[in-house]
């Protein structure tokens, strides 16, 4: 079965290009037939589409019902953009990429053999694939995943019905948008009568404490943005967000298309230096209360069904399968408007083949009331008892057959909840991250990712702490008082033994923190320690330790005559709780240092 992820989007938010890629899946439609008669000629005549691949389309464009494979909708990937000829890099290869144009004009050969400049007549496979997600999660679309097919759904056929900018077309996208939860969910956080930056949004969006749905801390984003360059604060700028503040983003975007949001810029503070800066927000509006009003039916309206496929219940998560079934049997379990405890809700699962903690089946409803079905807890009579009820029907839940079991990842997460009573579980990202074993670009972002949690968790538990990463500087660096810390990520699937490599790394960043020297490195890196710190230590965190690692440890402090330790993440969460429950110091962090593993 494919591994598909829907519900969750990040930037496609042109509502009239949604509209184009449903309809190019309705037989006769207008904008179909243009396809089939117009465009696909177009890039055929130009060498833009392989013959196979446009007799298919042509095919598929010309029967009674369009059923479309997923990958063929959304196209394969490729080299993006324009080569130095202006020709693009890929050629076109699926149905939703016709449906939307690219930024750039290109020179074309046309239908009647005139040389044209036109907009480029389709896009590449990560936008589409956007616009074929947005769809399916907001019901214009129906996926079926036995068969990883898309067709248009009965309501996108109504859609494509409708005059462009008609009263009609806005009620049915108002439909479609209102049927998708996370859509719910940021109406309801806007729905206080102030402004939400997306970092705002984001911290309060889709299941907490993993991967896919970090958020990152806006006083970070501030201090980073207030003392960088006018040179970085670009980069700084497009880069520095969680997935969840993407989503949040985005989805803000559309109400804004739909007037049920408006920007506006918020004035915040970085609680260190007091600093004032203006971020972009958002605030609800009325059109926007009553379409949250409406969502929750009344006396006169039915409250609108919500959309939860099966696909939107976990997304980076390296079980991501076993994840999304015991979420799905949970909203199996609690049914539509009766009332169960969490006991009942466990042995359901129990029964399906899943065992896990009272915890966890909370923290899993605490995720879905983020992602935004409106479930209530309550106490029973008694008071010992948590009572759930699930208020929203639920349509398009399909669980799979094929049944996953939990990953290394998920068991120590799970292990971890009961013991975790004052830290916020938002930390136990942590762990996906450690254990990352993600290729290529992904690797990387997991990798930062890491490194800003780590700062985000040492800030949260009262030290001072600060991401540096890149190149030629530290991960992150933390104190407290006079003590401070040098830290390195490593983020390894199979364990991490303090490598030779490694070690060298670490003695270069503690001699030139203990030598500043001005311009050694040319980043002066050290300089972002505060002035009282100056009894320095080493610290590597990583997913568990294996092998000789305390001999390289012992290497760098008889380089440098300073101390240091390296932890698991799963321990470094404990010391956490621990601190955060008042029963550890932060001096006794430090005294923990002897070129030791940390534990408790």
């Amino acid at each position: 079965m494919a591994q598909r992820t829907f519900g969750w989007v990040q930037n496609p938010n042109v509502l009239t290009t949604l509209k184009k890629v449903v309809a190019i899946m309705v037989p006769g439609s207008k904008f179909s037939n243009y396809i089939r008669d117009y465009r696909l000629p177009l890039l055929r005549r130009n060498g833009l589409i392989d013959d196979d691949l446009y007799s298919s389309f042509i095919k598929i464009l010309s029967s009674d019902e369009i059923v479309v494979g997923y990958d063929k909708m959304k196209g394969r990937g490729g080299a993006r953009g324009l080569n130095k000829n202006g020709i693009p890099n890929s050629k076109c290869s699926g149905l939703a990429q016709i449906s939307i144009e690219g930024q750039k004009s290109i020179k074309l050969i046309s239908l009647g053999g005139d040389e044209v400049v036109v907009k480029k007549p389709y896009t590449d496979d990560w936008s589409a694939d956007g616009y074929v997600r947005w769809a399916i999660s907001t019901g214009l679309l129906d996926y079926c995943a036995d068969r990883d097919e898309v067709r248009a759904s009965s309501l996108g056929e109504e859609l494509v019905a409708t005059e462009d900018g008609s009263e009609e077309e806005g009620a049915i996208f108002a439909k479609a948008l209102l049927s998708c939860p996370p859509v719910i969910r940021i109406l309801s956080l806007l729905d206080d009568d102030d402004a939400h930056t997306k970092f705002e949004l984001g911290s309060k969006l889709g299941f907490s404490g993993e991967l896919g749905f970090t958020s990152f801390s806006q006083n970070d984003f501030l201090r980073e943005i207030l003392s960088a360059s006018d040179a970085e604060k670009s980069k700084i700028k497009s880069n520095y967000e969680g997935d969840s503040d993407k989503y949040a983003r985005t989805i803000a975007s559309w109400l804004r298309k739909m007037k049920w949001v408006e920007t506006c810029s918020k004035t915040v503070t970085e609680k260190c230096s007091g600093q004032k800066y203006k971020l972009y927000a958002y605030r609800i509006t009325p059109k926007g209360r009553m379409a949250l009003k409406r969502s929750r039916g009344n006396s006169s309206n039915a409250r609108i069904p919500k959309i939860v496929n099966f696909e939107m219940l976990a997304t980076k998560a390296s079980d991501a399968g076993y994840l999304r079934l015991r979420r799905a049997l949970i909203i199996q379990a609690l049914g539509y408007t009766t009332n169960r405890t969490v006991e009942q809700i466990a042995k359901y699962l129990c029964d399906n083949g899943v065992q896990v903690s009272p915890c966890t089946i909370i923290d899993d409803i605490e995720g879905l009331q983020r992602i935004g079905l409106e479930i209530s807890v309550s106490e029973d009579g008694s008071g010992n008892k948590k009572v759930v009820c699930l208020k929203d029907k639920i349509v398009k839940l399909v669980i799979p057959q094929v049944r996953e079991s939990a990953r290394q990842v998920t068991i120590i997460k799970d292990s971890l909840r009961e013991r975790l009573r004052n830290l916020d579980h938002r930390y136990l990202a942590l762990v996906d991250l450690a254990y990352s074993d993600a290729p290529g670009q992904r690797k990387k972002s997991d990798a930062r990712e890491f490194e800003i949690e780590t700062a985000a968790l040492f800030a949260d538990i009262g030290f001072f702490s600060m991401r540096l990463g890149d190149a030629n500087r530290p991960d992150v660096i933390v104190s407290a008082g006079r003590d401070g810390a040098i830290i390195d990520n490593k983020s390894y699937k199979d364990g991490f033994g303090v490598e030779r490599s490694s070690a060298d790394e670490m003695t270069r960043y503690v001699a030139q923190n203990d030598a500043r020297i001005d311009g050694e490195p040319p980043n002066e890196w050290w300089k972002s320690f505060p002035r009282e710190a100056s009894d320095f230590y080493f610290l590597f965190v990583t997913s568990f330790l294996k092998g000789d690692f305390k001999r390289n440890m012992d290497s760098i402090s008889s380089l440098t005559g300073r101390l240091g330790a390296a932890v698991g993440v799963d321990n470094l969460l404990l010391i956490a709780e621990a601190m955060k429950g008042g029963l550890l110091e932060k001096t006794d962090f430090f005294k923990m240092m002897r070129n030791c593993e940390l534990s408790l």
